[in-house]
């Protein structure tokens, strides 16, 4: 009986061994799992990783060529202003210097003119036809000096106005006049320009 036992003890003793190692490999399994899971999560974050730094290089490359595209825009529109401010520099500067056949205001020339006298304002408003003012109504006039408008004269095809001391003497000759319709007088004096001086005035016949 004793035999029979201790053989049966011995088969025993290997099968507990046996059955104490099984939940070992278990686990070793387990962790191989998590393990591998663990790498794949870690390969999944890393590729998350890379695709959001390549989408922020994007965007960044993006915003840098629209800044790039608005200055030079501006730059553009900077230039093309400029150029168009010196060109009408240019043109103002080339009137500014152009040579004129009028006699500056400070180089005043004796002169005797013959013609109609004429408010600015009416000059102004036939300036397409100043023979007009040879027979411009003379009520007309009058009444345009009554409100502030100067006299001065069309000889020649072209308004001269006469400066500020010549008004009265021009006035008096307006007042004087028996002409219904263009009033020509003969003035003598000095001429700077389109302005005249008066030193005489006098009322001259209709020309024929």
């Amino acid at each position: 009986m004793k035999y029979v036992l201790a053989l049966i003890a011995l088969v025993a003793l290997p099968m507990s061994n046996a059955l104490a190692q099984t939940p070992t490999a278990s686990g070793q399994d387990d962790d191989a799992v998590k393990q591998e899971s663990g790498k794949k999560s870690g390969k999944k974050s890393k590729k998350a990783e890379t695709a959001k730094a390549k989408a922020d290089k994007t965007d960044k490359a993006e915003g840098t060529e629209k800044v790039a595209k608005a200055d030079k825009a501006a730059k553009a529109e900077k230039t093309a202003k400029a150029e168009k401010t010196g060109k009408k520099s240019g043109k103002k500067s080339k009137k500014a210097g152009e040579p004129t056949t009028e006699a500056p205001a400070g180089d005043a020339a004796e002169a005797t003119l013959v013609g109609y006298l004429i408010d600015k304002h009416c000059a102004d408003a036939h300036a397409a036809d100043l023979g007009h003012s040879a027979g411009h109504d003379t009520a007309c006039v009058r009444k345009c000096v009554g409100t502030g408008s100067p006299l001065g004269m069309v000889a020649d095809g072209k308004f001269y106005a006469f400066d500020a001391a010549s008004q009265a003497k021009a006035a008096a000759a307006l007042k004087a006049s028996k002409s219904k319709t263009g009033v020509r007088v003969q003035v003598t004096g000095t001429r700077a320009g389109d302005e005249v001086v008066i030193a005489s005035i006098t009322e001259s016949a209709p020309a024929t």
